[in-house]
């Protein structure tokens, strides 16, 4: 192997590492936006219904509480 291989290979490690260390913060921005669109989606479904939108998110958000405190 030459200098550029062995270069890449310290690379994708120091890559893996750095990702490794960041993994709670990547998985909390993932389900930040997954709970958005939940919310989003359930928030349209409510405005479907002639409710307007800032009514529409809380009626969404309390639902969601509602739905995994019980």
């Amino acid at each position: 192997m030459n200098f550029g291989q062995w270069l890449g290979f310290y690379a994708i490690i120091a890559s893996i590492y750095i990702l490794w260390q960041v993994r709670q913060a990547i998985l909390l921005v993932f389900a930040a936006i997954v709970l958005a669109t939940v919310l989003n989606q359930l928030s349209r479904g409510f405005q479907r219904l002639k409710i307007k939108r800032s009514l529409a998110v809380f009626l969404s958000v309390s639902l969601f509480v509602l739905f995994f405190t019980f």
